[in-house]
């Protein structure tokens, strides 16, 4: 299957700590995810030193001009021995995985985020799956410097 990415930095005017715990907390997904209606919490695992929070998500993602209800199974991984680093991965049916890494660090106004996605999905989906993944994290960094911002 094929795998493409898309990254995007932005600035947020807050504390790396702050974004950081923010966007380790599933709770804030349907905050910010533009397609994401809300989350359920299903579990909490460790492995090794990490902690895996294990999450549903109820995404609305839009083609033909009406919204289809699609169930995601998520995680969000808590590593201490990466304290600027936020990862999460997503899976749907038929085979598709997401996957974002948001590396932050110190900027002058506050926090620089710095994402990066790694989608896989089949041949015939990927050209769709990869369009709306970039429009709606596209939107989610604004929504995310929006919410620092208030």
């Amino acid at each position: 299957m094929p795998t493409l990415t898309f990254e995007q930095s932005f600035d947020v005017t807050a504390p790396v700590e702050a974004v950081r715990a923010f966007l380790a907390d599933p709770h804030c997904f349907p905050k910010i995810h533009p397609l994401i209606a809300r989350i359920t919490v299903t579990g909490e695992r460790r492995e090794a030193e990490v902690r895996v929070v294990e999450f549903e998500a109820l995404e609305l993602v839009p083609m033909l001009g009406l919204q289809f209800r699609n169930r995601l199974r998520c995680e969000t991984f808590d590593d201490p021995a990466h304290p600027n680093r936020v990862r999460s991965r997503a899976f749907s049916v038929p085979a598709v995985t997401v996957d974002s890494t948001y590396t932050l660090s110190s900027a002058p106004m506050g926090c620089r985020a710095s994402q990066r996605l790694a989608l896989t999905a089949p041949w015939g989906l990927m050209s769709f799956v990869h369009r709306t993944a970039v429009a709606a994290h596209t939107r989610q960094g604004a929504a995310i410097r929006a919410f620092f911002a208030q």
